[in-house]
């Protein structure tokens, strides 16, 4: 509580401060048990201030629980929707995998420039889009946008060996020798242990 007091006197020193740019702030507090905890509640109020007298640059997100929460539930379900708030705008939707890759690249970087940081959608989930379009029939195979995928993972995974050999594999489907072997040679410079890699390159060098 002393921390969140001082918080509340520094708070228009804070306002007077450095702007902030592309800073997202959560805050959870829960309303009072009467008879168990002050009437004082500082972060409440805290909310307010951030609410009436907002810092330029800087988003806040905040959750009032009732006293159905307490000390020993907050942090958890807090900390869940916190992440939520902050993190709002990463999650990709579930057609995402049937649209050209680039649309993955352009959600990605439109979201970067908003937290101010670098975000990529995992390696996994990328190699998963580009295999679902390469092989599964169900939906209607598209080695174009399958390449597409894994060109995309070895831009944003350039040192997985995993990126360059699914890439090679989706050349090898379109009928794309040299590159193949360019993309399994890659890949085996990154991991020299990939047998795969090593033995589809040797019969493309025959073939």
């Amino acid at each position: 509580m002393e921390l969140i007091r001082g918080s509340l006197k520094r708070y228009y020193e804070f306002l007077q401060g450095k702007s902030t740019e592309k800073r997202r702030l959560f805050i959870a507090t829960s309303e009072r048990v009467e008879g168990v905890y002050p009437d004082e509640n500082y972060v409440a109020e805290f909310i307010r201030l951030l609410n009436e007298k907002p810092k330029k640059g800087l988003y806040v997100d905040s959750v009032t629980y009732g006293t159905e929460e307490n000390h020993h539930t907050m942090p958890v379900i807090s900390f869940y929707r916190g992440l939520r708030s902050i993190f709002d705008g990463y999650m990709i939707d579930d057609q995402a995998r049937f649209r050209p890759a680039v649309n993955v690249k352009n959600h990605f970087e439109q979201f970067s420039r908003k937290l101010g940081g670098t975000f990529m959608l995992r390696e996994d989930v990328i190699s998963f889009f580009g295999y679902d379009r390469l092989y599964n029939d169900q939906f209607g195979i598209d080695v174009d946008k399958a390449i597409e995928f894994f060109e995309l993972n070895t831009q944003f995974y350039p040192g997985s060996y995993k990126t360059w050999d699914s890439l090679a594999e989706a050349y090898m489907v379109k009928g794309k020798k040299e590159l193949a072997i360019d993309c399994y040679r890659k890949s085996l410079l990154i991991n020299p242990d990939n047998e795969t890699a090593r033995n589809r390159m040797a019969q493309l060098e025959v073939d």
